[in-house]
């Protein structure tokens, strides 16, 4: 009778957690789920490098008539460069066994520069 009670209280367990496993899944799939793009190829990349370089920056603020020479040399400069800087982020795509959901988590950044009109860029 003792070993009857245990089988029936082990197998009541077992089908709560299972419906309650189900559950979980079937709610969590309910959740919106946004698609991430594949991984780019070089050439779109590229394309993207020279089309941050052709987007016209904003209107730039009234100069300022009391800056010293070397204030107006490096704003000239930074003028000059700054079309050329690249900030570089890196991600690595995870995508959850049981919910098929994908999670960009970030691996690194960095900086470089743009070394020619094909945009090939140089890192640090």
């Amino acid at each position: 009778m003792r070993s009857n009670t245990n089988f029936f209280r082990l197998l009541l367990w077992i089908v709560l957690l299972g419906a309650g496993f189900l559950a979980g899944v079937a709610w969590k799939s309910n959740d919106t789920r946004v698609d991430q793009p594949a991984a780019a190829s070089e050439e779109s990349n590229a394309t993207l490098v020279r089309e941050q370089q052709e987007t016209p920056s904003a209107d730039p603020a009234a100069a300022r008539t009391d800056l010293t020479a070397e204030e107006r040399a490096t704003i000239n400069l930074f003028e000059k460069a700054s079309r050329s800087v690249a900030f570089i982020t890196t991600t690595n795509v995870r995508m959850d066994f049981f919910t098929r959901n994908v999670t960009e988590i970030p691996r690194g950044t960095g900086s470089g520069f743009v070394w020619d009109q094909k945009g090939h860029i140089v890192t640090n």
